[in-house]
């Protein structure tokens, strides 16, 4: 039986332990300070790992109690209260579980002393008890901690640079993208003024033509300028919607949320922290998974045909029933 003792007292010293040597990333995940620390690992620890031991022991002392049992209900306590040790998500709830795991390891620790590993120097023999602090203070360290703390510092001045640089770039993204938008704006007052004059020029020389002043081939260049000039319109208009986005979207206005776009429910990582949020446990699942986006294997597929009415400025037909006026049907002639 002695190795089964030794084993329990092993798992005995890594459970007392296992929230010291993780002390930093549960205080990171946790957010708790120093002072949480401080209290969890030794005030709350050690008054309960001391104090409640003593009628414990007193009790293991009789001669008719089960020391079997008892051992056997104390590691299954502190190993229970370890388990919700990692299931905690906050302060109080791993508060507590550690008071517990204090509460359930103090029967194996009078096995030969009071209070072993608990910061407390207590003393045993016969009926007398006696009880002592223990402080140490380290008198070199190597420099240790003022270099974490220039570390520190330096880490907090790169951040606010990388600050400073984040901004920096967004303003300059949100500047150009506004230039290119506005000067978009200018292309299609100047491309609509271009349209307007082709138009005008075209019907001139179709009425110079009816005069026999003009050949076919100077209204087919008026009409090439004009559609030039309406493929400059609709570029024009095609950048300064580009533009117009990219000036939302450095401005931080072009997400989901902000367009209406109807494609259901957003994602919100934020919803599955609130699911779990303060539960000592998190084995319930969650609703079960249902289709969001419409099916489109009943949606006709797509034809060449226009239905929509095009722009007025842009909906000028060649007419091509005038008559020839070259050769011998020049009017003059």
């Amino acid at each position: 039986m002695l190795w089964v003792l030794l084993i329990v007292y092993i798992l005995n010293f890594l459970d007392r332990q296992i929230v010291n040597i993780l002390a930093e990333p549960i205080a990171r995940d946790l957010k708790l300070s120093d002072s949480d620390i401080g209290l969890m690992t030794g005030l709350a620890f050690a008054l309960f790992y001391t104090f409640l031991g003593l009628p414990i022991a007193r009790y293991a002392d009789r001669p008719s109690t089960n020391r079997v049992g008892l051992i056997s209900v104390s590691l299954a306590i502190w190993s229970g209260m370890t388990v919700l040790c990692g299931m905690a998500q906050n302060f109080v709830q791993l508060l507590l579980a550690r008071i517990g795991v204090g509460v359930g390891e103090n029967y194996t620790s009078y096995l030969g002393t009071l209070g072993a590993g608990s910061g407390l120097r207590v003393g045993q023999n016969g009926a007398s008890t006696s009880i002592g602090v223990n402080l140490s203070l380290p008198i070199f360290q190597g420099g240790r901690p003022a270099a974490q703390i220039r570390q520190a510092q330096a880490l907090r001045s790169q951040a606010i640079e990388n600050a400073t640089a984040a901004e920096r770039q967004v303003i300059a993204q949100t500047r150009s993208a506004y230039a290119m938008w506005r000067s978009a704006q200018e292309v299609i007052k100047s491309s609509e003024t271009a349209v307007s004059a082709n138009r005008l020029s075209l019907e001139g020389v179709r009425a110079e033509n009816s005069v026999g002043n003009r050949t076919i081939l100077d209204i087919l260049n008026a009409e090439q300028e004009l559609l030039n000039s309406q493929v400059t319109l609709v570029t024009a208009r095609r950048d300064a919607y580009v533009a117009g986005f990219a000036l939302l979207a450095a401005m931080g206005r072009a997400e989901a949320r902000d367009l209406g776009l109807d494609g259901g429910p957003l994602y919100n990582p934020a919803d599955n922290y609130d699911a779990v949020r303060n539960r000592i446990s998190d084995f319930a699942t969650g609703p079960a998974p249902a289709p969001i986006a419409p099916t489109t294997a009943k949606v006709p597929a797509q034809s060449a045909t226009v239905t929509r009415p095009l722009d007025p400025e842009l909906d000028t037909a060649v007419d091509r029933s005038a008559p020839l006026t070259t050769g011998e049907h020049t009017p003059n002639r």
